[in-house]
């Protein structure tokens, strides 16, 4: 999957400002797609150009917050990156800020080296090579969905799996009796990983379909199916619901997660929206799951 890493470096006239706002940021930034933050004050300091090396001269004692946040490329926007930045609700506050492509390279690989396979992996005899994908199970996202699957009667059901990632969800759904999954992915890496890991388990091609691209390719699936789910950010999820909601069939279930609990008023509302009906929400850690219900 590709990033962008945005290289952010924060001063204020008022030291006291300093921590707050780069918490303020991060929460922003989490709102326009961003999904992971590094405190790397020595990196960001040197990347984040030679205005702040200009104020730094001019201010050699003010303390500053550097962190390193990241983009995925298709949801960057330069435009809503400096509106974001110049929303920050106080005086005084300097941000400098550098954008760069980050390395193509697997970046979990350190990880993967020492990986255990999660709770849900071992439980269903399910085996998942990451590679570049995201999605081993372990994260608390993929276990509140996957534990929500296990108390779901899926026999002969039919499961649409928006933003596949490594697969497991679908796979997990198939173990669990489903007729057929359907999964899609905008990286590239993802769904190859998808079918390597359904290969990986067995899982016959009749059973599992990928396509690469956003909630769009669902405009060329015909089929409506009994469960969809989404473990994705709270803005993709708010944005794609009605294409989610429109393979839908009637009293099918919609399971979301990839958010925060801090988020679920805004998705519950939109689901509404959309004549769904919450069943159950879950919490582990501060993220969420909501299961809906489509109407008849």
């Amino acid at each position: 999957m590709k990033y962008f890493i945005t290289n952010i470096a924060i001063a204020c006239d008022d030291a006291a400002l300093t921590d707050p706002v780069s918490d303020i940021l991060k929460t922003y930034l989490a709102d326009i797609g961003y999904e992971a933050f590094e405190d790397d004050a020595e990196n960001a300091m040197t990347e984040s150009g030679v205005l702040l090396k200009d104020y730094r001269k001019e201010h050699p004692y003010a303390p500053f917050s550097c962190f390193s946040a990241y983009v995925q490329q298709s949801l960057f926007s330069e435009d809503q990156l400096k509106e974001t930045l110049d929303s920050i609700p106080f005086e005084g506050v300097h941000i400098y800020y550098n954008v760069r492509e980050a390395e193509d390279k697997n970046w979990n690989e350190q990880w993967e080296q020492s990986l255990e396979q999660s709770d849900i992996c071992q439980q269903l005899g399910i085996t998942i090579d990451v590679k570049q994908a995201f999605g081993t199970g372990g994260h608390n996202t993929t276990r509140m969905i996957a534990s929500t699957l296990q108390c779901e009667e899926l026999t002969g059901k039919t499961v649409l799996d928006c933003g596949c990632g490594s697969g497991i969800l679908s796979i997990a759904a198939l173990k669990l009796g489903a007729l057929k999954a359907t999964g899609y992915d905008i990286d590239e890496w993802s769904v190859n990983n998808t079918r390597h890991n359904a290969e990986l388990n067995g899982i016959p091609e009749k059973q599992i379909s990928v396509f690469l691209g956003d909630a769009s390719v669902l405009d060329s699936i015909d089929e409506q199916f009994d469960y969809v789910l989404a473990n994705i950010n709270r803005n993709i999820l708010l944005n794609d619901m009605p294409a989610f909601v429109s393979k839908m069939k009637p009293h099918g279930k919609l399971i979301l997660s990839g958010f925060y609990q801090e988020d679920v008023p805004l998705l519950t509302q939109k689901a509404e929206s959309l004549s769904l009906t919450l069943l159950q929400s879950k919490e582990d850690e501060n993220w969420s799951c909501l299961v809906f219900a489509a109407e008849q």
